[in-house]
């Protein structure tokens, strides 16, 4: 009876022991799996954001180059005061607004509602701009012009600056 008592014992104890260690294995694994998940999803978002970073990057230097020359083909219409660039001039402007629209999808939201005040403000100047060719003593006027183009210029840097080193922010 002893032995029979025993014998059940160990039985159970070994059976016991193996549904634990079944247990612990069944946890280690799917916790392995959960680790091996949680590090991929990981590596998926810093890939996204490596390369959204990248375009966005590209993107802002390429508009602040596309406004810069927009800004300087203005400041040779003015400084030769020849309307007739005003085409020129336009086409500059239109170029950088196309490609803001082809690649806004890489500009944050916040950067967006700026460039396009800025577009709509260079809008305004080129127009304003125009209009004092006729009279010609409104050097004055031109210089403004140029002063709040440049500004225009600064605020895309200062766009471009801050996707381009967010530590600096």
């Amino acid at each position: 009876m002893i032995l029979t008592v025993l014998a059940n014992a160990i039985v159970t104890g070994i059976i016991v022991y193996l549904i634990q260690k079944k247990i612990e294995n069944s946890f280690a694994k799917k916790m392995e799996e959960f680790k091996s998940s949680l590090q991929y999803s990981n590596f998926e978002q810093q890939t996204k954001f490596a390369r959204i970073h990248e375009k966005r990057t590209e993107t802002l230097e390429t508009l602040h180059q596309k406004f810069a020359l927009f800004a300087n083909t203005c400041e040779k219409m003015i400084h030769a005061k020849d309307i007739e660039q005003q085409a020129n001039v336009m086409g500059k402007l239109i170029d950088f607004w196309q490609y803001f629209l082809a690649n806004r999808l890489f500009i944050p939201d916040s950067l967006e509602a700026e460039i396009g005040k800025t577009f709509g403000d260079a809008v305004m100047l080129i127009g304003s701009a125009s209009a004092t060719f006729y009279p010609s003593d409104k050097q004055t006027s031109h210089l403004v012009f140029l002063d709040e183009l440049n500004e225009q210029t600064r605020n895309i840097e200062k766009l471009y600056k801050s996707v381009a080193e967010p530590s600096a922010k």
